[in-house]
Order: C-alpha cells, then sequence, then structure tokens
C-alpha cells in the first residue's frame, strides 16, 4: 500500500537471483542456466540517461549506466533499505584465489590486475535479508563469454562472505513501479523550503476528502482555480508531498491514473519533518 517493500521487496528479488553453480567451473554449463536469469514472458524495459536530469528514459535502448541509475531510484525509495554502497570493492585477494581455483583469468588491464566491483551493496532492516549484493547487467551482455566469467568470479565472492548476491537485467524491473519512481524522485531532490510543502499537507487531505473519485491532475487544477495559483503549481506540490511520502500509494499502479482516493496520509508528518530536516 505505499512504496516498494515487504513482499514487493522479496518478489522483486526472486525475480532475478542467479541459479547455484557447483564448484565445477563451466562456462558452456553456466551459460546453459542463463534463460532461468530473464522472465522472457515480461516486457523489456529500458533506460537511458535524461541529458539534463540523470533521469532514465524508457523510450530508448537498454544501457548499463541507464539501468545502474534505475536500479538506484528502485533501492532507495524502498522503506525496507537503509543503505546502498556503489561500486563496491571486492578484496582482491580473495577474488585472485577464486579465479585460480575456477581456472578463469582475473580482470586484468595491460597486465595489471584489477580491483573489482559490485554495482551495489545493499543494507536493509529485514531481518531474513540484512544485506544482498546487486550486480546490474543489460541482456545482452549475458551473451558475452567474458562477461559469464566474470560474473561467477563474483557470486563465488559473495557467496565465500555469505552474502546473497543477485544479478539484475532491465527485463527484472517493474515498468510501473520504476516511472513512477522516475517521476517522485526529481521532486525530493529539488525541494527547497520543506517546511512549506508539508504544512500544506492538511490543506490537501481536507481536498482530497471532499472529491476523492477526481484524478490527481484534475484536483490539481482545481486547487490551482480556487486559490488563484499558477498552472501546475499544485500539482507539483502534491508530487513532492507523494515524495515526501507524506501521501502514500499503490507504487505498482500508474501515478497518471491515480484518484486521490487512492491515496493515504502518512499517520505521523511530525516524524517525517524530522526525518528530512535531519538530512539537510
Amino acid at each position: 500500500m505505499c512504496n516498494v517493500g515487504g513482499t514487493e521487496l522479496d518478489q522483486l528479488i526472486s525475480r532475478f537471483s542467479l541459479p547455484e553453480m557447483d564448484q565445477t567451473w563451466s562456462r558452456k554449463g553456466f551459460r546453459k542456466r542463463l534463460p532461468t536469469l530473464v522472465d522472457r514472458q515480461r516486457p523489456t524495459f529500458c533506460w537511458t540517461i535524461s541529458s539534463n536530469l540523470g533521469i532514465p528514459d524508457p523510450t530508448n535502448p537498454p544501457s548499463a549506466v541507464g539501468l545502474e541509475l534505475a536500479a538506484f531510484f528502485l533501492f532507495d525509495w524502498n522503506p525496507s533499505v537503509t543503505d546502498i554502497r556503489e561500486q563496491y570493492p571486492l578484496r582482491l585477494e580473495d577474488t585472485s584465489e577464486l579465479a585460480a581455483q575456477a581456472h578463469i583469468r582475473h580482470p586484468a588491464v595491460r597486465g595489471q590486475i584489477q580491483i573489482m566491483s559490485t554495482d551495489f551493496l545493499v543494507d536493509t532492516n529485514k531481518p531474513e535479508l540484512p544485506r544482498m549484493a546487486i550486480q546490474v547487467k543489460t541482456s545482452s551482455d549475458l551473451s558475452n563469454p567474458r562477461t559469464i566469467e566474470k560474473l561467477e568470479l563474483e557470486r563465488r565472492y559473495w557467496a565465500l562472505k555469505e552474502v546473497p548476491w543477485y544479478l539484475l537485467t532491465e527485463k527484472q524491473i517493474p515498468k510501473t513501479v520504476t516511472k513512477n519512481i522516475t517521476w517522485l524522485y526529481p521532486a525530493q531532490m529539488v525541494l527547497d523550503g520543506i517546511d512549506n510543502t508539508l504544512n500544506m499537507a492538511s490543506l490537501y487531505l481536507s481536498f482530497f476528502i471532499k472529491h476523492p473519485t477526481l484524478q490527481i491532475s484534475q484536483v490539481a487544477m482545481m486547487l490551482d482555480q480556487a486559490y488563484s495559483l499558477s498552472p501546475g503549481e499544485s500539482l507539483q506540490t502534491i508530487r513532492s508531498l507523494l515524495a515526501l511520502r507524506v501521501f502514500l500509494f499503490d507504487i505498482r499502479k500508474p501515478w497518471s491514473t491515480l484518484t486521490v482516493g487512492d491515496l493515504q496520509a502518512s499517520s505521523d508528518i511530525n516524524s517525517l519533518r524530522n526525518c528530512y530536516v535531519a538530512n539537510q
């Protein structure tokens, strides 16, 4: 009923877990299992970076950088996530030993052994999954034999550390969820007067209660007219209140189809205020 979390997080993770391999490394055997990494029934959702805001654009072909940003949005927006470390370095001594054991060439540049990294190391407040490592790849990357070798090294590394490791492609990212977050995230980043925005919550809530069947955009237009505001000003305020989680909604539904009756007011705006002030 609000952000991606709980069972939604579990379901997302289950969609991109990498199958376990035995200790006998075989690139051919690994590649035979690749179809289990990708749900072929789900529509492809591709990302690239917008030139201005760094926001994914779902109309363009997939890029690894855009996928990483989309993944970051997903985890940063998730209330169960407490910390995200990007490009987390793997201990060189461990990856070198694992490479020797598996007879895989360790990543190197001009003969110099390179430190490997995992795209995201994510901490959560879930006792059953306190930490997980996430590697992001486009599905087309999985046809590259060298990429598969490096993924296997990374998988073995996190198995050694007893940390769950997952592979994420553009085919596992929920399309509607990420589009909603993409719409909301800039509103969270550019907020200047958080106190003023939060103070508007009660006014907007009373208006929502009177018109529960209207869509967000319709109510925003009515508010602009009622208070002689510039066109779009109320929609931006509502967007900010949603970004601040003052009003919660099912993130799996497109925001543009929501009625204000689909929104639920947060039970403790003061706690939200203190949280955001502390992070300034």
